[in-house]
């Protein structure tokens, strides 16, 4: 008896499944069930969109970080200019306006002074190399002041501006550059008398 209520009841199913899809066929529409909202929207999920720009834009900015310091061509500490170089470093000079009156700002030019003619006494030849860790600070300065440094120690100096684009050392001694070191070398018979 079981078997048999079963049996009409899948009978029954499969009558109601039939009539449904037929009217759906006649109709073209039939609503199968009321649709459900739902209190939350589906789309945009707003603290996932804001968890993930943040994460994102750290990481972003981690990564511009580290490529700037990778691409950037200055050396900051004088180990690793003669890491790079292999050349030796003498001293490092304070550059700042306000240390030049300072008595740290000369005692670097004198360990300068005393390095450099240490380390001349014994070298094959006697040039030197004075360079900044950035086109902002003037090199002309340094090395004026470290020509007075040798002239103070009793040795001959003479100073060369071979910048041929800028003659900044004329500026230092409040000179007037009338012929130059390429108008010297191209007409020697130009000759001018300093003080």
């Amino acid at each position: 008896m079981n078997e048999l209520k079963l049996a009409q009841k899948a009978i029954q199913n499969n009558i109601d499944i039939l009539e449904k899809a037929k009217t759906i066929a006649l109709n073209d529409r039939h609503v199968l069930s009321d649709p459900v909202s739902s209190d939350d929207p589906v789309s945009p999920k707003y603290t996932l969109v804001i968890v993930l720009a943040v994460m994102l834009g750290g990481m972003l900015g981690i990564v511009v970080v580290f490529v700037r310091e990778m691409m950037r061509k200055v050396l900051c500490t004088s180990q690793e200019a003669e890491n790079k170089t292999g050349l030796t470093v003498f001293a490092e000079v304070a550059s700042a306006e306000e240390l030049k009156t300072t008595p740290e700002y000369r005692e670097g030019f004198k360990v300068l002074r005393t390095n450099l003619l240490y380390q001349l006494e014994n070298a094959a030849n006697n040039r030197a190399m004075i360079c900044s860790p950035s086109p902002v600070i003037e090199q002309d300065h340094v090395i004026i002041q470290l020509a007075s440094e040798l002239a103070e120690a009793g040795k001959k100096v003479l100073l060369l501006d071979a910048d041929l684009r800028q003659d900044k050392m004329f500026k230092h001694f409040d000179t007037a550059g009338e012929h130059g070191l390429a108008e010297n070398q191209l007409f020697p018979t130009i000759t001018r008398q300093y003080p």
